[in-house]
């Protein structure tokens, strides 16, 4: 079973991958720095530094030209979710949302521990019992839509029911409550919300691949700009229509009603989960010379070891990494491809925890090197992982500078790590960002044991 959370356009994911491996084939990979060159090795090294530059710029471009069309189609999803059930529910890093069918919904939400089974039907109309059973059966094999990934039993990777082998009697003692559907003032301004959080998101996503140009570009703030612009364009058509079709589909959803059945979870014990990707930190964390509590903490912390954890970027599975920024540096990386990691290979737990983790490496290896103090860098490390670079540097030079040069680095090694921990949870650009510093630093010191 597929779920319907959005976050798979087969169309625009094909469009930006071939777009961006087109380029790939034509592009050797950069040149590393050399002390003493001559001056034919020189122009070599300056002609791939501007192949490079170019390449990251054509990247941006095209991410920009996908987003700008997965906004839109997402603010339409959204829009007929709302008209059709009065609400809106996609999955995320914390819930698994599966439409096995049109009037039927199935949310795993890990954070509230239960299983809701909703069901959309006349007012006058009956549930049909078997239908919710099936729906649960589904959940039994779950992968993302349009995903030729391994599938996902939900119900034996979180939960230790085990009345989940008897889903009849499940559904006998479920919690049963029939709500009315509408669409209030509340849920649009809920919408408004939830965009305004996804813009922040996408800044975010666009400042971490700039930080591998050189100097800042014209360009990547054009297109920016255009995505930011054009993403409002979509919300706001997409408001609009809902506040238009109001009354009528209120008169509609008069006629409806949702039937929901509870079903609590009891949730696998923190370290039967912990257990399940143990072996892939403790491989991943000696391989890329990262902490293995760290690992653990960042896959609590980005997923809460959910392996189909989906963010509206999109960013994907256990480690949520984004295969158009960080997975063409992690893919380059580990298989010599300068191209995006295909979202089925981070689906898969081991795959994705190396590639989390070779990115953690590349953060702390190669692009944070000038910060010689390594809790220093680590602390650098894990916000960049979250925000990029650029605006760790920001943090840093008060929101003027995103190149984290020699004076930079040389602030930062003056500071002591508990100095350079605290600046950050100051100063860095977002609080999404400071949030997670403090969140994993607080579980990477609960997992030290592990």
């Amino acid at each position: 079973m597929k779920t319907k959370d959005f976050f798979a356009l087969p169309q625009l994911k094909a469009v930006l991958c071939l777009s961006v491996v087109a380029a790939a084939m034509t592009l050797p990979a950069a040149t590393s720095a050399q002390t003493s060159l001559t001056a034919e090795q020189q122009a070599f090294k300056e002609r791939r530094e501007q192949e490079f530059e170019a390449f990251q710029l054509r990247r941006i471009q095209q991410f920009a030209a996908f987003k700008a069309r997965y906004n839109a189609e997402l603010a339409a999803f959204r829009t007929d979710l709302l008209e059709k059930w009065g609400e809106v529910e996609v999955s995320d890093k914390d819930t698994v949302v599966v439409y096995p069918e049109p009037e039927i919904k199935t949310v795993v939400d890990y954070e509230a521990k239960k299983i809701v089974v909703s069901v959309l039907h006349d007012a006058n109309a009956t549930v049909d019992q078997t239908k919710v059973v099936a729906a649960l059966e589904k959940l039994k094999s779950v992968e993302p839509e349009d995903s030729n990934g391994q599938a996902v039993n939900i119900l034996k990777s979180y939960a230790a029911n085990d009345t989940f082998d008897d889903l009849d009697k499940l559904v006998q003692n479920a919690d049963v409550e029939v709500a009315q559907p509408e669409i209030t003032d509340a849920d649009i301004e809920a919408e408004n919300q939830a965009f305004a959080a996804r813009q922040i998101q996408d800044e975010i996503a666009f400042q971490m691949m700039a930080d591998r140009l050189s100097s800042p570009s014209q360009s990547v703030d054009q297109a920016i700009t255009r995505v930011a612009s054009q993403s409002e364009k979509s919300h706001s058509f997409s408001i609009n229509k809902i506040k238009r079709d109001k009354n009528q589909k209120a008169s509609e959803l008069k006629n409806k009603r949702i039937t929901r059945l509870t079903i609590a979870i009891k949730p696998k014990e923190l370290q039967d989960r912990i257990a399940e990707i143990k072996p892939y930190a403790k491989q991943y964390s000696s391989v890329m010379e990262i902490p293995m509590p760290l690992i653990v903490a960042m896959i609590h912390t980005e997923s809460s070891f959910n392996p189909l954890a989906v963010s509206h970027i999109p960013a994907y599975g256990l480690m949520q990494v984004v295969p158009t920024s960080a997975g063409i540096d992690v893919n380059e990386f580990l298989h010599s491809k300068r191209e995006p990691l295909e979202k089925d290979y981070l689906f898969i737990a081991e795959q994705n925890v190396e590639a989390g983790s070779a990115y953690l490496h590349l953060l702390n290896n190669r692009y944070l090197t000038k910060i010689t103090n390594p809790q220093s860098r680590l602390y650098c490390a894990i916000a960049a992982y979250n925000t990029g670079v650029g605006n760790v540097t920001r943090a840093f030079t008060d929101g003027q500078s995103t190149s984290l040069n020699s004076a930079v680095a040389d602030q930062i090694n003056a500071m002591q790590p508990q100095q350079v921990y605290d600046l950050l949870l100051e100063k860095l650009p977002y609080d999404e960002t400071r949030k997670y510093l403090k969140k994993v630093r607080t579980r990477m010191d609960k997992y030290q044991n592990i």
